[in-house]
């Protein structure tokens, strides 16, 4: 049994983000940019992600990472996922 959606994630900063990577720190839960791995200044990508629960029995939470670049090099950004 999993639990599939999306999220966006929004550039608003002023340079081009390059994704270096997107992930969890779960093996239950994958995620698929469609092979987007740029957003402009602006823009935003939809990340689609599939968790599996078949395991769980109560409320889940998984945090989703990203690494890119900003105007002083790669940088990490934590995003927590609320799954009930």
């Amino acid at each position: 049994e999993g639990v599939n959606g999306y999220f966006w994630v929004k550039n608003t900063g002023n340079i081009e983000f390059n994704i270096k990577s997107i992930t969890s720190e779960c093996d239950c839960c994958k995620i698929n940019t469609e092979n987007q791995n740029k957003i402009a200044a602006g823009d935003s990508i939809k990340v689609n992600y599939s968790i599996d629960v078949s395991k769980e029995t109560r409320s889940i939470r998984h945090a989703i990472i990203v690494v890119g670049n900003c105007q002083y090099g790669n940088q990490t950004f934590l995003l927590d996922a609320f799954i009930n």
